[in-house]
């Protein structure tokens, strides 16, 4: 037998409101302690039924491997490199998680450890590859690259492959074609500006394959 003080200790406040108070005498029946938990278990599905899709979508991303390209300066890209930090300015664009807001939550948001990084030099149009993400979002001032702050920062290495990889200059037409973000090749180049862009798994298993065979 279970008393109702104890029972009290048990419930949240907004649970233990709802219960029907002829439960709660001063000796609970087990037959009457099944009904409680039969009515708990139902606001709890009540409660994850009403979770709003966005939140949800959210909770699922901490799970997935994403992957991304990541636009920088060539000089840029070797002080990432070299100190395996990545960073994105608070004015810059991150393009195909759903939600807007501002760059820094959307970063912290959606940049997770396990994620996959391209990286495509301005200038160069060369894709290089394939990085992975090691540490969570975090904000760091420290000045590091010469053009700007980068502020919203990850940690990463360099990931582990079965085959080297090389540098790929993209700018050809018929590997442009390839990538399915690219809707207009005669400004493909447009489709490169953001800070950073998630890309599905066929744009990266072709991605990959391009820089591991142009060894």
């Amino acid at each position: 037998m279970i008393t109702s003080s104890a029972l009290f200790i048990m419930l949240p406040t907004t649970e233990a409101s709802q219960i029907n108070p002829i439960l709660l005498q001063s000796q609970i029946s087990l037959k009457d302690l099944f009904g409680l938990l039969s009515r708990l278990a139902q606001l709890l599905y009540d409660i994850r039924r009403d979770l709003n899709d966005k939140r949800i979508q959210k909770i699922k991303v901490r799970f997935m491997t994403q992957h991304w390209i990541c636009a920088t300066h060539p000089l840029n890209l070797v002080i990432v490199l070299r100190d395996g930090v990545w960073g994105v300015e608070d004015e810059g664009r991150i393009i195909g998680v759903h939600e807007g807001g501002p760059t820094r939550e959307i970063f912290s948001q959606h940049v997770n450890i396990g994620d996959r990084l391209f990286f495509y030099t301005k200038g160069e149009y060369l894709i290089h590859g394939l990085y992975e993400v090691v540490s969570k979002a975090y904000r760091d001032t420290t000045i590091k690259w010469p053009d700007g702050t980068y502020p919203n920062r990850v940690k990463i290495r360099k990931a582990a492959l079965e085959r080297p990889t090389h540098p790929v200059r993209i700018s050809s037409p018929s590997l442009l074609k390839q990538l399915s973000f690219v809707k207009n090749q005669s400004h493909w180049g447009t489709y490169f500006q953001c800070s950073m862009r998630l890309v599905t798994k066929e744009d990266c298993r072709f991605l990959l394959q391009l820089i591991s065979s142009h060894i």
